[in-house]
């Protein structure tokens, strides 16, 4: 149980200390390719890398001409994606400025 724990809190750091994974994750989950944001694309396939890590996406090789991989949120990317609303709506409620938890979480 304690491994698990402890992986488990392993990849959460992961998600939260990987540049651009929330704004990812926010993409998929409102049907926006990531692959068009204005950011690096090192850095784009390194949340998209980790995501894919932690289940939260699935992808598929990129096919000749387009701009990146193929990905699409999962049922626990889902999950992820609603639970981190929740954290931003219930700090919101408790007086915390408008989207400083995900911020801080970046």
């Amino acid at each position: 149980m304690a491994q698990n724990l402890a992986e488990g809190i392993c990849r959460a750091l992961d998600v939260i200390g990987t540049p651009c994974v929330l704004e990812v994750l926010e993409d998929l989950a409102n049907g926006r390719s990531p692959y068009l944001r204005d950011d690096d694309p090192a850095t784009i396939r390194a949340a998209v890398d980790c995501l894919r890590g932690v289940g939260a996406i699935t992808s598929a090789p990129r096919l000749s001409g387009s701009v990146g991989a193929h990905v699409a949120i999962t049922p626990q990317g889902r999950v992820l994606f609603d639970r981190l609303v929740e954290i931003e709506e219930i700090a919101a409620r408790c007086g915390v400025g408008d989207h400083q938890v995900l911020r801080a979480l970046r």
